[in-house]
């Protein structure tokens, strides 16, 4: 997915960051793309998350611009954008939630998301590239049922996007 994979290093937001020097965001506009789902995740993990690109879609459009970042609408086509953002999920795994409960103060049947992508302008040059991986709470948020997989999920590609969101700002 990603065209300089051996450029990433250690990011102060995100787990694995490039930035090219030339990169600057002053007053640009950010076109949010459908995240797209990778195809080693299932589909029914993806029902049972209750479509999680959507849900980080709109995670990434609210945290940039809360970042005071203009995103122009969400409409899966660059139009228009001085920036677009790509963004895969490369790994989606619920968990268990049997695990979270037996065995949750060990670490045992944490959620698992990974998400890789890149900001691109509009000749299709690779600006920022980004890695992150997070896991949910083993604990299921102190749940005694061992916590609610979407719920843990949402979470981390809340974080996730937060994440981006603060790298991208960043370089403003």
């Amino acid at each position: 997915f990603l065209t300089q994979p051996s450029n990433l290093q250690k990011g102060k937001f995100l787990e694995r960051v490039y930035i090219s020097p030339e990169f600057k965001n002053s007053g640009l506009s950010i076109e949010v793309l459908q995240p797209v789902i990778a195809k080693n995740i299932s589909d029914s993990e993806v029902l049972e998350m209750g479509k999680p690109q959507n849900y980080f879609r709109n995670s990434l459009r609210m945290a940039l611009e809360a970042s005071g970042l203009k995103v122009l609408a969400l409409s899966g086509k660059a139009q228009g954008s001085d920036l677009v953002l790509e963004v895969w999920i490369t790994e989606l795994n619920p968990g268990s939630r049997v695990k979270r409960w037996f065995f949750g103060e060990l670490g045992g049947g944490k959620s698992k998301v990974q998400v890789e992508g890149r900001l691109v302008d509009t000749s299709g040059k690779s600006l920022v590239e980004f890695a992150d991986r997070r896991a949910g709470s083993a604990m299921g948020g102190l749940d005694i049922t061992g916590g609610d997989s979407k719920e843990l999920i949402q979470s981390d590609l809340n974080g996730i996007a937060q994440s981006i969101a603060k790298t991208i700002d960043s370089r403003g």
